[in-house]
């Protein structure tokens, strides 16, 4: 699956808990994606609105395993499984999603 084509990239993780030692970081928190409608529906699940987004939002923590320079070598993620559990009844607006932001060259 290609999560870009999937149209689910607009995502938030609200960190509430940070582990960090020599060899792995650790952020912990609640991970809201917004989910296009129609994504929603080739997955099975019943939407009103196609074109509308729907708030995923799960509990999730994230490893960030580091080599020996510090650089971040991986991600390894972990949630509790219930994001899509009653999606369909979290519709949410354009204006509830923070805007794409890109670096000026």
């Amino acid at each position: 699956e290609d999560f870009v084509a999937s149209g689910a990239f607009r995502l938030e993780l609200d960190i509430d808990r940070l582990v960090v030692d020599h060899d792995c970081i650790l952020t912990e928190g609640v991970m809201r994606m917004a989910y296009p409608g129609a994504t929603l529906a080739l997955i099975g699940h019943v939407v009103d609105d196609p074109d509308a987004y729907y708030l995923f939002e799960d509990r999730m923590a994230v490893l960030w395993p580091m080599d020996e320079n510090g650089k971040i070598t991986g991600e390894d993620t972990y949630s509790v499984g219930r994001g899509f559990e009653g999606i369909a009844d979290r519709k949410i607006s354009m204006g509830e999603i923070a805007p794409l932001e890109s670096e000026s060259s």
